[in-house]
């Protein structure tokens, strides 16, 4: 677990109390003990991580890990205020996003995203369990806080790429 460092201090808490609380979950679940680091420290440390998968908590400006493990091609990008997903272009702070894809940095492995395009956008993330069982995300699913009040309905985005990684 992956977290972010990269931006303010209150984005930063935000942040490192949702992979706190993940790793609870895990635990408790599953029995796991995942090893949750900060994004400067794991870059640090990268080469003792090779053919692990990741989990980052963040968005590209927020957790510095982003550029070097998530590929240019991945067709999810996340900013301060805005989400993209291939040529579709939310220009929100509230949004949430997950995404699994291959590692940049490995070929061996893949990374998921716990990604925002803000503060609003992180704790609305913190809606999802992730570490239940029975549970099932598609590959990539973006929504915004509308979920709450509308369901599924109100998801903006969501699917599963095809073999080669690419959105269908």
């Amino acid at each position: 677990l992956v977290v972010g460092t990269g931006g303010d201090a209150d984005m930063d808490a935000l942040l490192l109390a949702r992979a706190r609380a993940d790793a609870l979950h895990w635990n408790y679940r599953a029995n796991a003990t995942p090893l949750l680091l900060e994004d400067v420290e794991f870059l640090q440390q990268r080469e003792h991580h090779q053919g692990r998968n990741l989990i980052l908590y963040g968005n590209q400006a927020s957790n510095t890990a982003w550029p070097v493990v998530v590929p240019e091609s991945c067709p999810l990008q996340a900013l301060p205020g805005q989400m993209t997903l291939g040529g579709q272009t939310w220009a929100r702070d509230d949004l949430a996003a997950l995404c699994i894809y291959p590692r940049a940095d490995d070929d061996q492995a893949l990374v998921g995203l716990i990604a925002d395009s803000g503060a609003r956008g992180a704790r609305l993330g913190d809606a999802l369990r992730l570490f239940v069982s029975g549970v099932g995300y598609p590959d990539f699913v973006v929504w915004g806080p509308e979920v709450l009040l509308e369901g599924d309905g109100a998801v903006l985005a969501a699917g599963f790429f095809d073999w080669a990684w690419r959105l269908p």
